[in-house]
């Protein structure tokens, strides 16, 4: 048994490397005052959105993403959003599955103190498609 794992093991190590998903965000409690604000509205990757997601991050290291009330996606499954550096989710920090495809989310989560983005990705995790992305403007 012990060769079969050894045998298998790069394969799916292999297997895994190649998978554009990242580990999710570490839930938390409601977040301070926030010291960061960013903002943006969706542009599409293939799919239209409409509305804004906006990204709020306390001295802690609590942060809050958002999706406006206008906030609309088309019929794609299992649409997740994610946090990047890049406008597609390579290196990409995984939020959460969208609760809707309309109207207004929230997901509250720990990061690094001083973590932030400049994107929202929305991402099919089973069409392995990006369906639209926001870049995260800061707020004055």
């Amino acid at each position: 048994m012990r060769g079969l794992v050894t045998l298998l093991a790069p394969a799916v190590a292999a297997a895994c490397a190649e998978l554009p998903l990242t580990p999710q965000v570490e839930s938390a409690g409601e977040p301070g005052a926030p010291i960061y604000v960013a903002s943006g509205a969706f542009t599409p990757m293939g799919y239209s959105a409409t509305g804004r997601a906006t990204y709020l991050l306390d001295k802690a290291g609590t942060a809050v993403l958002t999706l406006s009330a206008d906030f609309t996606v088309p019929d794609v499954p299992r649409v997740s959003i994610f946090l990047s550096n890049s406008p597609d989710i390579e290196l990409a920090v995984k939020v959460g599955e969208l609760q809707t495809r309309t109207g207004a989310q929230r997901w509250i989560f720990r990061v690094p103190r001083g973590a932030v983005w400049s994107w929202a990705v929305l991402w099919s995790e089973e069409l392995l498609v990006g369906v639209a992305r926001a870049r995260l403007q800061p707020e004055g």
